[in-house]
């Protein structure tokens, strides 16, 4: 029965061994009627502020929606060294044939999202990608771009890879007289490592 409004929600309550005893107060602000964003800043005993956010935005023909942190720690010399992380998911409806979404994931270093406790903590690599496709009757193309970060121990020699592009067509005849019809599918990626390259 509550008009949808800007305000504060429930706060969280958390305790893990690297932030110490916290809490997570949460804000938000009613923007319009397509876009909103809640301010959720991490207050801990033992690290001081997370400043975090989570971003929606949804288009006529699309929507965005993003969740981000960043924070200062003290390393042993003293010095301050910025640590944060940024998930960002988009889609949009360029016409009525061609579709462009994306799906972002970066992190500062491999353990800070062990050590806040988010999403994806226990993932060996995060994916990145971007990707265009085409919905024209029987015809189907596609093209994406690929990237890996990785987060495990085991992978920490291993070269990164990079798929750009990935592309793939399909075409389906129009069925004759007889039922009968014809498939073709072409596919084709090239593939690249920070040291060599491979197509």
């Amino acid at each position: 029965s509550v008009k949808r409004r800007s305000g504060f929600l429930f706060p969280r309550l958390m305790s893990n061994g690297y932030l110490g005893a916290s809490i997570q107060p949460q804000y938000f602000w009613d923007i319009s009627k397509h876009e909103n964003i809640i301010f959720n800043p991490i207050i801990s005993s033992d690290k001081g502020i997370v400043y975090s956010a989570i971003y929606n935005k949804y288009f006529y023909r699309g929507e965005l929606n993003a969740s981000g942190s960043v924070m200062q720690e003290k390393d042993d010399e003293d010095k301050k060294e910025t640590r944060g992380n940024l998930f960002l998911q988009g889609r949009y409806e360029l016409n009525n044939y061609w579709v462009a979404d994306t799906d972002i994931n970066y992190v500062s270093d491999d353990y800070y999202l062990n050590d806040l406790d988010l999403p994806q903590k226990d993932d060996s690599w995060l994916t990145s990608r971007i990707r265009l496709q085409a919905f024209d009757n029987r015809n189907y193309a596609n093209i994406e771009a690929y990237y890996y970060d990785f987060l495990s121990y085991n992978l920490r020699n291993e070269n990164k890879p990079y798929v750009l592009p990935l592309m793939s067509y399909e075409n389906i005849s129009t069925p004759n007289s007889y039922g009968a019809y014809s498939k073709t599918t072409l596919n084709t990626a090239s593939i690249y490592h920070e040291e060599d390259n491979t197509s």
